[in-house]
């Protein structure tokens, strides 16, 4: 299935940057606006990765799946905070 287009952007480029665009367009075998599009899309994926996507190391992951399966004792304070909390909301 194909999506149809119905959204529209406008840029305003300088004649070299424009000239650059076609010629890498032209490289990769596509029109300037779908070379555009493509670029586009990739960057907005790779910025929202960069944003949302946490990476730990295999050390980083280790500790917290031990946490998660096996949980410290809660600490005093940690008590007192969830006690507080009952109190305001009511629990």
């Amino acid at each position: 299935m194909v999506a149809s287009r119905q959204e529209r952007i406008e840029a305003r480029l300088t004649k070299e940057q424009k000239a650059l665009v076609a010629r890498a367009a032209a490289l990769e075998g596509l029109s300037i606006s779908s070379f555009i599009v493509q670029r586009a899309v990739d960057s907005a994926v790779r910025a929202i990765e960069r944003h949302e996507v946490v990476r730990l190391s295999a050390e980083d992951s280790r500790r917290i799946a031990e946490a998660l399966l096996d949980p410290p004792e809660p600490t005093p304070a940690l008590k007192d905070a969830a006690r507080r909390y009952r109190e305001v909301m009511g629990r």
